[in-house]
């Protein structure tokens, strides 16, 4: 099973934003992630959506959430000095 377009997009963004030098004008990060932090976490997220997909009957013993029945908030500029994580 495959992540569908709307998660790898988000997913692909999130790499961007947490490993870009500079934020976009508007947008606000503590820390950036080197590439090995990146791929740590790409593969952690995928072990964990990976979980929530799986069948409850199946050798993973999952959750059997579908992905696209998911929530995925997107970045939004910040406000007020509020910062993203």
């Amino acid at each position: 099973m495959y992540a569908d377009a709307s998660l790898a997009m988000e997913m692909a963004d999130l790499i961007r934003f947490k490993t870009s030098t500079l934020t976009a004008i508007g947008f606000q990060r503590n820390g950036v992630w080197g590439e090995e932090t990146a791929s740590r976490k790409i593969e952690h997220l995928g072990l964990m959506f990976g979980a929530l997909a799986a069948s409850p009957a199946g050798i993973v013993k999952g959750r059997g959430g579908h992905l696209n029945l998911s929530a995925h908030p997107r970045i939004e500029k910040a406000r007020s000095g509020a910062s993203l994580r």
